[in-house]
């Protein structure tokens, strides 16, 4: 699809995982990222390939889909195991170019604009602390997915890097836990950054980022608000992590 400056992106890359070899590369992809209520369709749109095959149905095995930057760089990922394309034609989207129809066999992420926000990604991604406030609440755990899925594609660990033992957070931006994930791991890893998206990931991340002389500790204004928010039982969930992993919280 077209950027801000109108020219096409390809954004995906098709590979066989291990090699790296390429099969293919495509401008977009439609009925991969999907509302949660949605079942896996079998319909996959992929627009602008540079796939070019004479007999169909085609199979390719062990595909990981790879998620590129302006610059061709792959900045995230997703292995499918198998791929069948069903029917090509010629592209509408880009001129040389063919679309396809194929199946991920059941392969589906409930993160409907995920798309939107790897083509975010992949023109430079967020440059401030808190891009993701803009969209609306439904969106955030798109965007804490293309995060998770961005920081570990680039190599990371799912810790805190940097020597900041305290860290601001605020419940007034958390409408939902999604917010308060993406909350935290900016406050802690700064634009963009990761920390946890679940109660499993905050504890590993905790775990992986303390050394047994340093203490952390969490300034949380308005936590009440978040509370009600999520709920008594979600919000006293991530507390008890903390107080597991010996964090200190202090309510504002």
């Amino acid at each position: 699809m077209p950027n801000d400056k109108g020219s096409v992106v390809t954004l995906y890359r098709f590979v066989e995982e291990g090699s790296g070899l390429k099969f293919f590369s495509a401008v977009d992809i439609q009925g991969f990222f999907l509302e949660s209520s949605q079942a896996a369709s079998d319909n996959i749109r992929i627009y602008g390939a540079t796939l070019d095959v004479t007999t169909t149905p085609a199979f390719f095995g062990d595909v990981a889909l790879q998620v590129m930057d302006i610059r061709g760089e792959a900045i995230g990922e997703y292995y499918m195991r198998e791929m069948r394309v069903d029917a090509i034609c010629e592209s509408k989207t880009l001129p040389g170019a063919t679309d396809l129809s194929a199946s991920f066999f059941g392969v589906s992420y409930p993160y409907p604009r995920a798309g939107e926000f790897w083509r975010y990604w992949a023109a430079g991604g967020p440059t401030r602390l808190g891009e993701w406030k803009k969209f609306p609440p439904a969106h955030y755990a798109s965007w804490l997915h293309v995060v998770q899925n961005a920081w570990f594609s680039a190599g990371r660990e799912g810790m805190r890097y940097g020597d900041t033992v305290e860290w601001f957070v605020d419940g007034v931006e958390m409408v939902n836990v999604y917010g308060f994930y993406c909350a935290l791991g900016e406050a802690v890893n700064g634009v963009g950054g990761y920390f946890g998206s679940n109660l499993s990931a905050l504890n590993d991340c905790l775990r992986k980022s303390r050394s047994n002389k340093e203490a952390f500790r969490i300034i949380w204004r308005n936590f009440l608000e978040f509370k009600q928010r999520v709920g008594d039982a979600e919000a006293g969930d991530i507390l008890s992590v903390f107080r597991d992993r010996e964090v200190e919280v202090t309510f504002l």
